[in-house]
C-alpha cells in the first residue's frame, strides 16, 4: 500500500494514536478530511485520539457521526460506552457496550468490558454474558440464515423502530436473500433519516443501477457511497465480485500531508517537538486498540468459528426456536436517547448524523444542514413548544407542506397517532414535494400498526398521488378485504 494513499495515511495516523502521538493523528485526519471530507474511517481516528486526550464531548461527537454514516461500526459504541461508564452512567454505557458486543462477540476486551459492567449494575459476580436476540439475528445472517436473521430483525424494530444498526442489517439481509425489492424499500427509509449511511447508499444504488427506471438515481446513490469510502473498500466488502464500484487506490498529495503526518496546507496544526508527555490515564484504551487492530466495522464476512468459539452457548442458540430465547438486556425507550445527553456537550441534533458533504465546510466542526431532517421516533416526547410552534407555523400557511410534515412528525414522535394521521393527510391526498417522505413515513406508521386502516387508506391516497397504481390498487384491495371481515364479524 503506498505511503501516500488515503489507506496509507489512515494507516500511519492509526501508528501515531498507537504511539501516543494524538495531536499528530488529529492533525493528519483533518488534513485527510480537508481532501475527503466523507472519509469515514478519519472520523473514527480522531474520535479515538480525543478519547484518548480525554476530551469527550469532541469524542462523542465524532462517534456520532461515525455511526450516522455506519451504524454497524463496533468503535464508535465501544468508545461512547467508555465515555458513559466514566460519567457513571452505567445503563447508558451498558447499552452502548451491548451493541459493541453484538456487532463483535469475539472481542475479549468488549466481552470483560461489558461483564465488569453487569457485575456493577446489579451487584452479582457474572462469569458470561447472555446473547441479545439482536446478536443472534446477526449470527443467523453470518451463517446465511437469512429468513430467520430476516423475521428476527423485523420483530426488534417494531419493539425499537429507530435502531438504524438494526435497520442496515435488515437490509443486507434482504439484499443477500433476494429480495431487492424489501432492500430497497428498507434502504429508503434508512436514507430518509440518515442520508450518509453507506451500506444504504450501496444498496439501494446498486439495486436502482440494474433497474432501468433509475439507472441515473442508483449511479448518484453509488458515488454518494465513494464520497464516504473513497476507496470503496466496504462495496468490496458487501458485494465482493459483484460490486458496481471497482476497488481504488486514492492518492494523497505529498505536499498536503509530510511524512510525520505533520499539515502543511494553509490550515496548518504545528505540533510543537517539545510537547510535554502525555499522563497515563491518556493512553489509547486497549479495547479500541484491538479493536482498530482488527477493523471489525469492515469485516461483514467473518468465519462462523471466529464468532462460535469464544461463545459456546450460541451453537445451541442457532438451533432454538426464536421464542425461546432470551430477550434484549437492556431495551431503551428511544434509540435516540442514546445520541443525545448534556452530559457530553451539546446535544446532538438529527442533522449532525450527517457528515459535512462540501469542502466550504470545516471538516471537524459541527455539520449545520441547510435544511432540518425531523427524525420521529415513537416513545420519546418532544418539547410541548415544538409542537405549539409547528400549529403557529401551519395555521399562518396551509400551503407550507413542510411544516405540516413536521407538525404530523411531532404529533407521531409524540405517541398521538390519531392527530399524527389527520395531520398527515391534507398532505398525502397531494402531489407536492414532500410526497415522498409522506409515503415512507405512513409505509413506516403500517410496519408499527399493521392493523391502522387509517393510515393504510392515506398510503392508498399517497400512492395514487404519486402515480403508482399497482401500489395504490394493492393497498385498496386489502382494506376492502379487511373491512369485510371487519362488518361480518
Amino acid at each position: 500500500m503506498s505511503k501516500h494513499s488515503l489507506r496509507g495515511h489512515c494507516d500511519k495516523a492509526r501508528e501515531q494514536l498507537r504511539a501516543g502521538e494524538y495531536d499528530r493523528a488529529i492533525a493528519h485526519c483533518r488534513a485527510l478530511l480537508m481532501l475527503y471530507p466523507r472519509c469515514v474511517p478519519a472520523y473514527t481516528i480522531m474520535g479515538e485520539a480525543y478519547l484518548a486526550k480525554g476530551e469527550h464531548a469532541e469524542a462523542a461527537n465524532l462517534f456520532r457521526r461515525t455511526l450516522g454514516a455506519d451504524p454497524e461500526a463496533t468503535i464508535p459504541y465501544a468508545g461512547l460506552g467508555l465515555i458513559y461508564e466514566e460519567r457513571g452512567l452505567l445503563e447508558e454505557a451498558i447499552w452502548q457496550l451491548e451493541r459493541a458486543f453484538e456487532l463483535a462477540p469475539h472481542n475479549k476486551e468488549i466481552r470483560a468490558s461489558l461483564l465488569d459492567l453487569y457485575t456493577q449494575r446489579d451487584a452479582t459476580l457474572l462469569s458470561r454474558i447472555e446473547l441479545t436476540r439482536a446478536g443472534l439475528a446477526r449470527i443467523y445472517a453470518r451463517g446465511h440464515l437469512y429468513p430467520k436473521a430476516i423475521g428476527e430483525f423485523r420483530d426488534l424494530l417494531r419493539k425499537e423502530p429507530m435502531r438504524m444498526d438494526l435497520r442496515v442489517a435488515l437490509a443486507e439481509a434482504l439484499w443477500r436473500d433476494g429480495r431487492y425489492e424489501g432492500a430497497a424499500v428498507v434502504c429508503q427509509g434508512i436514507l430518509d433519516l440518515a442520508p450518509n449511511c453507506l451500506k444504504a447508499n450501496l444498496i439501494l444504488g446498486e439495486i436502482w443501477l440494474r433497474a432501468k427506471d433509475h439507472e441515473a438515481d442508483g449511479r448518484a446513490l453509488l458515488d454518494q457511497a465513494q464520497m464516504l469510502d473513497p476507496e470503496n473498500a466496504v462495496a468490496q466488502s458487501l458485494f465482493g465480485d459483484r460490486s458496481p464500484l471497482a476497488p481504488r487506490i486514492v492518492p494523497v498529495p505529498p505536499h498536503v500531508i509530510g511524512e510525520m503526518g505533520k499539515v502543511e496546507t494553509v490550515a496548518e496544526v504545528e505540533i510543537a517537538a517539545e510537547a510535554e508527555p502525555l499522563t497515563p490515564h491518556q493512553e489509547v484504551p486497549e479495547i479500541l486498540a484491538r479493536l482498530e487492530a482488527e477493523e471489525t466495522s469492515l469485516d461483514v464476512s467473518l468465519p462462523m468459528e471466529d464468532i462460535l468459539t469464544p461463545l459456546e452457548e450460541m451453537a445451541e442458540m442457532l438451533r432454538a426456536e426464536p421464542e425461546t430465547l432470551p430477550g434484549v438486556l437492556v431495551e431503551p425507550t428511544s434509540y435516540l436517547e442514546h445520541w443525545s445527553d448534556p452530559t457530553l456537550g451539546t446535544p446532538i441534533q438529527a442533522e449532525e448524523f450527517s457528515l459535512p458533504g462540501t469542502l466550504s465546510k470545516v471538516p471537524w466542526e459541527p455539520a449545520v444542514a441547510e435544511e432540518t431532517r425531523d427524525f420521529y421516533v415513537a416513545g420519546s416526547k418532544p418539547e410541548v413548544t415544538r409542537i405549539e410552534n409547528l400549529r403557529e407555523q401551519v395555521m399562518a400557511d396551509s400551503s407550507d407542506y413542510s411544516a405540516r410534515l413536521k407538525f404530523a412528525r411531532a404529533y407521531w414522535q409524540d405517541d398521538q397517532l390519531d392527530q399524527a394521521l389527520e395531520e398527515y393527510q391534507p398532505i398525502a391526498t397531494k402531489s407536492s414535494d414532500v410526497l415522498g417522505r409522506v409515503i415512507n413515513d405512513l409505509e413506516e406508521i403500517i410496519f408499527q400498526h399493521p392493523d391502522n386502516l387509517v393510515a393504510r387508506e392515506l398510503l392508498g391516497e399517497a400512492y395514487t398521488q404519486a402515480n403508482r397504481p399497482q401500489d395504490a390498487l394493492s393497498i385498496f384491495q386489502q382494506l376492502y378485504t379487511d373491512l369485510r371481515k371487519q362488518s361480518a364479524v
